[in-house]
């Protein structure tokens, strides 16, 4: 039943799809698991759903408004975990701040991104380029300029500040290389670009972690590696790439590709995780 509500709703429910491949519904303490609470109607059918996972965060899918209220109510009063953010539609993740009720606690980010798609058949591949490139898996690459990148990346995409706590969890990930599916772009055997795709099911992926360095901007280093890596998932059977951004130039790069925009998302991310029950 979870599932298939989702599914309805696939292009914005890509973290709670793909979560629910990974873990499921019942192991909550795995790597992509959480709690799940859900609103139903009189006909006892799914009408929305939020999950709280082992990371902090919350993320949403509440299309109906006379479900919604209910569902984050019951979420606060029975989480069991701190809550690190909300995630999901843009009004359903306002209707959650205003419900769950941080406090002071104060946002590392809270923005609103514009949902883009992208389905097969409709991919701008961007022109060669004149140097030497190569597409590698960041496992390849070396893991003191990842740790460098990624650090680069959390303060400018994700708004958090450098503390020991983030360099443990940059460290903890580069180690690791192999639990996320990234990619890097080499020129001239020199890495100058990662993107990376953040949930995935079987037909459809959704592109994140999209990343160049400061001294290689502006050159389409980025844009290059994505087209790329969206020829060879479409290639192996992958009908529809997902993302979302609220960066400008970074939005022309996607619809110079032939992304196009589907809706609206939040990303609200607290400054530290907070017990709210």
């Amino acid at each position: 039943m979870l599932v298939s509500f989702l599914s309805a709703y696939a292009e914005s429910s890509m973290f709670l799809l793909s979560n629910l491949a990974a873990d499921g519904i019942e192991n909550p303490h795995l790597r992509y698991g959480g709690d799940y609470w859900g609103a139903f109607d009189e006909a006892h059918d799914l009408i929305g759903v939020a999950a709280h996972y082992s990371n902090g965060n919350v993320i949403v899918q509440l299309p109906e408004p006379s479900g919604r209220q209910a569902v984050l109510t019951a979420l606060r009063q029975h989480m069991t975990r701190p809550v690190a953010g909300v995630i999901g539609p843009d009004a359903e993740v306002v209707d959650a701040l205003r419900v769950l009720d941080p406090g002071p606690i104060g946002f590392a980010i809270n923005r609103g991104e514009t949902l883009f798609s992208l389905s097969v058949g409709r991919l701008a591949m961007p022109a060669p380029r004149p140097e030497h490139v190569s597409v590698t898996h960041w496992s390849n690459v070396d893991q003191e300029l990842l740790h460098a990148w990624l650090l680069v990346y959390r303060r400018e995409a994700m708004g958090q500040k450098p503390t020991s706590a983030l360099e443990k969890a940059v460290a903890a990930e580069v180690r690791d290389p192999d639990a996320l599916e990234r990619f890097v772009l080499l020129v001239n055997d020199v890495p100058v670009a990662l993107a990376g795709f953040n949930a995935r099911l079987p037909e459809m992926l959704q592109l994140g972690s999209v990343f160049t360095p400061p001294e290689h901007r502006s050159r389409g280093y980025a844009r290059y590696l994505i087209g790329q890596m969206l020829h060879t998932s479409f290639g192996q059977g992958v009908k529809k790439v997902i993302l979302f951004t609220n960066d400008l130039a970074a939005e022309r790069a996607y619809r110079s590709l032939g992304f196009a925009p589907i809706g609206d998302y939040r990303l609200a991310i607290f400054n530290e995780p907070t017990s709210l029950t």
